[in-house]
């Protein structure tokens, strides 16, 4: 029996990958190559960042310089730190999924809820209130000071809440940042994988795969 949870919060509670990528199409449809690919291409940039950084600094700076490579590589001339508040300012109506209170207030009766993310104090705070008094206790990067998939992220809220590794499921959607690192951090890790893409080759198998929140209360209830 598992005493607490970690919920990823963006792409497993909070839609916001749908909220993004409207935001950015405006910006994304100047650009020389077809917007869908451009941003997926920032995607992939930033990943890379992430799993490259030494020390650390804040998502928005990250992104910034995200940006700045994209725009290098596709040779054009625009300003990324305006490019990205744009996004940012356009994107905050993000929404819940559909099945994500239900899960909350289910599993909130019998587990402490801890809802992480990769993201820095501003964006999460305000969209903290998509989850009506349902999230528990919330960390950021900002606050830890390092990215997930790092063990040391898992083990900083671990050792916060009084928590085991072991005795604790984290649950959320990045196959790398969410189910790797929260393994590595000796967890178990749930993967909420609602595309159905196939497990990558090579990475350890989660605890179980799911592609909807409501299928957590008869694993875990």
């Amino acid at each position: 029996m598992f005493k607490g949870i970690i919920f990823d919060f963006y792409g497993t509670l909070v839609n916001s990958e749908n909220a993004n990528w409207k935001a950015a199409q405006s910006i994304f449809s100047q650009l020389p190559i077809p917007p869908m690919q451009a941003w997926q291409k920032l995607g992939q940039f930033h990943h890379e960042h992430i799993l490259s950084l030494k020390t650390y600094i804040h998502e928005k700076e990250l992104f910034i310089q995200d940006f700045r490579r994209l725009y290098k590589e596709l040779n054009v001339s625009r300003d990324p730190a305006a490019d990205y508040a744009q996004i940012e300012k356009e994107a905050q109506q993000k929404k819940l999924f559909s099945d994500t209170l239900e899960a909350l207030t289910s599993l909130g009766r019998r587990f402490p809820m801890i809802i992480a993310a990769n993201s820095d104090n501003a964006p999460f705070r305000r969209d903290w209130e998509l989850l009506n008094s349902q999230g528990g206790r919330g960390f950021t990067s900002e606050m830890i000071r390092i990215y997930k998939p790092d063990p040391e992220f898992f083990h900083s809220i671990l050792f916060e809440v009084g928590l085991n590794p072991e005795d604790t499921v984290h649950i959320g959607d990045s196959f790398e940042f969410d189910i790797v690192g929260a393994k590595k951090a000796g967890m178990p890790a749930i993967w909420v994988n609602r595309h159905g893409v196939p497990l990558p080759d090579g990475g350890p198998e989660p605890m179980v795969t799911i592609r909807s929140l409501s299928e957590l209360i008869g694993i875990l209830l």
